[in-house]
């Protein structure tokens, strides 16, 4: 049987890493109570979509007026998403997406935000984390 000691440590340690990676994957989360998508262009976003990854979560609204914004309240939820795919149509009819990072909590800020997404003229887009207005 000495064999199995060395074996049953190895796995052992690895459970106890493991755990600790979990863990610090959930405390680089987010406490969520609003998401907001934000027009900043002069012209109307149509089928407006926000897609994160790897929950699947889908966001989604008909239109944003110009200089405008979506918004979706939650009770308080920890962003589980590691990146976003935000797609629209502009008044002319093209298709746009981008896919981003999303922002890890590296501090362990504990205190709840708002992830906001702002798409700008030339069809940029960026995404941050604020204080909840």
């Amino acid at each position: 049987m000495p064999t199995k000691t060395p074996v049953l440590h190895f796995l052992l340690l690895l459970c106890i890493c493991l755990g600790t990676a979990c863990n610090n994957i959930i405390d680089q989360r987010y406490t969520i109570t609003l998401a907001t998508i934000q027009n900043d262009t002069d012209g109307l976003l149509n089928q407006v979509r926000v897609r994160h990854q790897p929950t699947g979560a889908i966001g989604t609204t008909n239109y944003i007026l110009p200089h405008r914004s979506f918004n979706v309240r939650f009770d308080g939820r920890a962003m589980m998403g590691d990146s976003a795919t935000i797609s629209w149509i502009d008044e002319q009819g093209e298709y746009y997406s981008n896919t981003l990072l999303l922002p890890k909590n590296q501090n362990n800020d504990d205190q709840e935000k708002q992830l906001v997404y702002r798409i700008r003229q030339g069809n940029q887009v960026s995404v941050v984390i604020m204080n909840p207005r």
